[in-house]
């Protein structure tokens, strides 16, 4: 919110010795401007991660609250023979463990992922999604569940994404929500994009 000071001109009256005088004093209107939003706070996506070296996986990030002006991050890896991050994309290197740390120019607060880079890599060869048709009503929510093949697969990573999300939306741990009425798709998302399994979902009013 804006705020306006009001200055008015006055006229005041000194008497000293007898000696009456005015004295003049004229200020202008003037404008304060409100202080811009501040970061309270950074989230990552994912919190953890297993990949293998030559593997590239961005990292994706939110700042709190949302209408903070500044919402640019810095990336650092504790260990780049491990795993090097370059504006948030992560690129495995070699056999170990490290951590992704984002840290925002405004207030520098933190946010981290714990990055393994396996030498023995299994990959997902499919994600099946159950169920596989969902109906909703608008405004309610399901939990939409999973599952990696094979189970011995190394990167059990997955996210989640709606087709189109003026129609229904999907929270990182899978609970789908119901918006307007239509037709869409819920993508699970595993392997770094490799893999991906859908769920039709159906909203009605």
């Amino acid at each position: 919110m804006k705020k306006t000071f009001l200055f008015v001109s006055a006229a005041i009256i000194i008497g000293c010795g007898g000696n009456m005088g005015d004295q003049t004093v004229n200020v202008s209107i003037g404008d304060q401007k409100p202080d811009p939003i501040k970061v309270t706070g950074i989230e990552l996506t994912p919190k953890t991660l297993d990949i293998k070296p030559g593997d590239i996986y961005p990292l994706t990030y939110t700042v709190q609250p949302a209408e903070a002006v500044n919402k640019n991050v810095t990336w650092k890896s504790d260990n780049e023979l491990i795993a090097k991050v370059f504006s948030g994309t992560v690129y495995g290197q070699s056999e170990g463990m490290t951590t992704i740390t984002a840290t925002t120019e405004d207030g520098g607060k933190t946010a981290t992922c714990q990055v393994t880079v396996l030498k023995e890599f299994i990959d997902v060869t499919e994600v099946i999604v159950l169920p596989e048709t969902m109906t909703l009503i608008i405004g309610a929510e399901k939990q939409l569940n999973y599952q990696l093949l094979p189970t011995t697969c190394t990167n059990k990573t997955v996210t989640f994404a709606s087709v189109d999300e003026s129609i229904a939306i999907v929270t990182n741990t899978g609970v789908v929500k119901g918006l307007a009425e239509g037709k869409t798709k819920i993508a699970v998302i595993a392997d770094g994009g490799k893999k991906v399994g859908y769920c039709e979902v159906n909203v009605q009013i």
